[in-house]
């Protein structure tokens, strides 16, 4: 129904763009062919109207056609040529040429064409285009290449828009940082309204096409194949073959349009006995791209003649007829629909949010900024200059960092690694998570890698050394209380792994130690209060825990791997003089040695009360293993 539709619509819109060329040949033709012809003489070629439909997968058209002669003598012409194109989804299109043919002897014809197009588009624009080509036609052979340039390469196809709003209200505590110090976020709503805006546009394509044709030899396979007049070399039945392709593109289309194009006709010459040069014409055609995929058409063309041929040279008739060909072009301006949207979003706040400032649960110091370190030249300087209440953020992107002395009431951070901090209001708690690399203290001299003071915090960080030296890789100095160090590596040190001088306090959590040197990994002196728990020992050359008199030692969860005490010295080792040390919990300790080493030593007047549980054996005082 929609192929009818388009063909009674052709009818009246465009039919008059045919009847225009036909009009301007029939009316000039005669008077300017007589003065290369000759008075009296008979015109080779006259003008004649055409009409037709085209089924097809992407788009139906009803298409008309105009030629007529306008100039001629016995072997060349000039012509215009009037198309009219209306297609299913409403688009119209008009092409005008004016072409110049030429008759060789060596049964060649020759011919150029240039033309003006005009096309509107589904969506009410209007496209003009130039085109042109030339072609080379023969009794057996078609060669044709065209050209065609848009005069506008995109107009709009109109704007629209939609506004849509949404409200956030934040229901629960959020973490994050305002300036520079850390909040917990909480109440208050924001709204935020968002407009997407619209736009179209119609693109049009400059581009090439070309084809190489073969008529087929029905009269040398079938019998009753014949001549259409006796004595012409121009049969009733005509089969012709096209292979070709084309490329077409816009500079705002994502890709250009190229690709291969199968051509077929089938005519039947002089169809109507009485009616010399009328033609029923069957064609298809098979087109492939990228952009529109397959296009595959079925059509049927009828020509007219407005006059009698002239084949009064029976040998050239089919030659001649050749100079009446109809142009073969691209069927339409070739044009594509783009769209875009700009998005704008406007957030307003409706109602405040409460801020709750945080501090370290495990200090309970309040942090009131948050610093970055990421220089190791300056990083000392940056952190004495911080001072306290301060949480200190070491960032690995450049390199690693030298000796690291905390002051009072300051927490440190490794990048990449978490920190838990709570509401000082509500006591609400979350991880805050460090940005940058991984930092690295690494010292390669006899001292401390990081001395901390009262109240400090030391996480996420690997500290190390080459193990030729006497680091240290933490230092606790006298009475420092309130230290709390977790979820560091700490590997590879020629001196301690912890140090710590006496009547200090801290806890020692989580922590990895591994491929320690010649002195004991955790050297305490007397009067501290430690608490070590859930801790990893990995190849200590001597005494992995060394406690010293009056001391208040939990020890629990702990997990003893690799190789211990290889160089001397024992797992525990309680020393230093009179005064018993406390153990107020051994429990649930690993033992995953590979060795056997001295498990526990009491020297001297050292004692201790309560017992270690070491893997399922309890180590006790003055009861074996501990001697």
């Amino acid at each position: 129904m929609g192929f009818w539709i388009v063909l009674t619509g052709l009818a009246r819109h465009v039919a008059s763009w045919a009847v225009f060329a036909v009009c301007l040949g029939v009316l000039t033709g005669p008077a300017i062919a007589d003065a290369g012809l000759g008075a009296g003489a008979t015109p080779n070629w006259e003008p004649w109207v055409e009409a037709g439909g085209t089924l097809s997968n992407r788009n139906d058209r009803a298409e008309a056609v105009g030629f007529a002669p306008i100039a001629q003598d016995e072997d060349q012409l000039l012509f215009v040529e009037a198309r009219g194109k209306l297609f299913e989804g409403g688009s119209e299109e008009g092409n005008f040429a004016l072409g110049y043919r030429e008759m060789r002897s060596d049964g060649w014809n020759l011919g150029v064409w240039g033309g003006y197009d005009i096309r509107s588009s589904e969506n009410g624009n209007t496209f003009h285009q130039i085109a042109g080509g030339v072609e080379a036609l023969s009794k057996d052979w078609d060669v044709r290449l065209n050209g065609y340039y848009p005069l506008e390469d995109q107009k709009s196809v109109g704007t629209s828009s939609s506004t849509s709003t949404s409200a956030t209200v934040t229901t629960g505590p959020e973490l994050g940082l305002v300036g520079s110090q850390l909040f917990f976020a909480r109440g208050g709503s924001t709204t935020t309204t968002t407009t997407t805006t619209s736009a179209g546009f119609d693109l049009a394509a400059w581009g090439v096409d070309g084809e190489v044709g073969r008529r087929a030899p029905l009269e040398e396979w079938f019998d009753w194949v014949q001549p259409v007049e006796e004595g012409v070399d121009l049969f009733d039945h005509e089969a012709r073959i096209f292979l070709g392709g084309f490329y077409f593109d816009n500079s705002l289309f994502p890709d250009a349009i190229w690709g291969p194009r199968l051509r077929a006709e089938w005519r039947l010459n002089d169809v109507f006995g009485g009616l010399p040069g009328s033609r029923l014409t069957f064609e298809m055609e098979a087109q492939h791209d990228d952009v529109r995929k397959e296009q595959l058409e079925v059509g049927v063309r009828l020509r007219i003649p407005l006059g009698s041929p002239n084949r009064s040279n029976r040998a050239r008739a089919s030659q001649s007829a050749r100079m009446m060909e109809a142009l073969e072009r691209d069927t339409d301006i070739v044009t594509q629909s783009r769209s875009g949207s700009t998005v704008t979003s406007v957030t307003s706040d409706d109602l405040p949010t409460t801020l709750e400032p945080v501090r370290d649960p495990n200090t309970n110091v309040d942090l009131d900024q948050v610093v970055f370190v990421d220089t190791p030249g300056t990083s000392q300087a940056q952190v004495t200059g911080a001072g306290g209440n301060s949480l200190i953020v070491l960032q690995g992107d450049n390199g690693t960092f030298g000796q690291t002395i905390l002051q009072a009431d300051q927490s440190i951070v490794g990048g990449t690694q978490g920190i838990l901090v709570e509401g000082r209001t509500t006591g609400v708690q979350d991880t805050y998570v460090a940005p940058g690399a991984a930092a690295t203290i690494h010292v390669l001299a006899e001292a401390d890698a990081v001395r901390v003071a009262n109240n400090s915090h030391v996480t996420g960080l690997t500290i190390s050394s080459d193990g030729s030296a006497a680091t240290d890789g933490i230092n606790i100095p006298n009475a420092v209380t309130n230290v709390y160090i977790d979820n560091n590596v700490m590997q590879n040190l020629g001196g301690r792994g912890l140090e710590v001088d006496a009547n200090a306090q801290f806890t020692f959590t989580n922590n990895r130690l591994t491929d320690h040197g010649v002195f004991s990994a955790v050297d305490m002196a007397s009067g501290v209060t430690a608490v070590i728990t859930n801790n990893v020992w990995r190849d200590v050359l001597a005494t992995t825990i060394e406690v010293r008199p009056n001391t208040r030692l939990t020890y629990t969860g702990n997990d003893h791997q690799g190789t211990a005490a290889t160089g001397g010295g024992s797992v525990f080792r309680f020393g230093g003089g009179a005064g018993a040390t406390n153990v107020l919990d051994g429990s649930g300790n690993l033992n995953s040695l590979t060795n056997a080493p001295t498990l526990c030593q009491t020297n001297g007047a050292a004692s201790f009360t309560g017992t270690i549980d070491f893997g399922g054996t309890a180590l006790t005082d003055n009861v074996l293993p501990c001697n």
